[in-house]
């Protein structure tokens, strides 16, 4: 089993590699920094998720959104996002309170595209942890687009580039959590 992680962790590499260097070598390079923080935030909120108990504990409402989502997720998100885009941003040359103002509007989206998304599921019977396709790719990244937009007045960088993207990112990120011990299923 340890031999098909290493394995699958370096295809996964390589792949991203691969990505970023056409996306570096075609210039829109900044779409996929931008986002980052929302895929890192993501994978942050399965990792807790997984190996918390008390993290699962106080569930927003199993009827509306099921037993996957919670209140220490929505906390999660709204902190960890200010402070990655301020860091970001001030690594780049932006503003502190720029890049803090921009990742609360990116979790504001990122929330209401994960809880629209269950939601939505739940009202079609799916069961929590169930698979949408489409729908469970693209939550986060057509949530955060819509806040941005409301908040912005345009789409945020390389805002088709980021969503096609994310149709390769999001199952090779399901691989990775799933041979790191996080996901039970790819």
């Amino acid at each position: 089993m340890e031999g098909k992680a290493i394995l699958a962790s370096g295809l996964i590499a390589a792949a991203v590699f691969g990505i970023f260097f056409f996306l570096f070598a075609s210039g829109h390079i900044f779409g996929m920094v931008f986002i980052a923080p929302v895929y890192f935030t993501n994978f942050l909120l399965a990792y807790l998720y997984s190996k918390s108990k008390r993290y699962r504990k106080y569930v927003i409402s199993k009827k509306i959104f099921g037993s996957h989502r919670n209140y220490s997720g929505v906390a999660t998100v709204l902190v960890c996002l200010p402070g990655f885009y301020a860091i970001m941003y001030a690594t780049l040359g932006g503003g502190v309170y720029q890049g803090a103002i921009t990742g609360l509007v990116m979790a504001i989206g990122m929330v209401g595209g994960i809880l629209g998304s269950s939601a939505l599921k739940r009202r079609i019977g799916l069961k929590p942890g169930q698979d949408m396709l489409f729908v469970d790719q693209l939550d986060i990244i057509i949530g955060t687009g819509i806040s941005y937009f409301v908040f912005f007045g345009q789409a945020y960088p390389d805002f088709p580039i980021v969503l096609a993207v994310t149709f390769i990112l999001h199952p090779l990120g399901n691989i990775f959590l799933y041979h790191a011990g996080v996901k039970k299923d790819i």
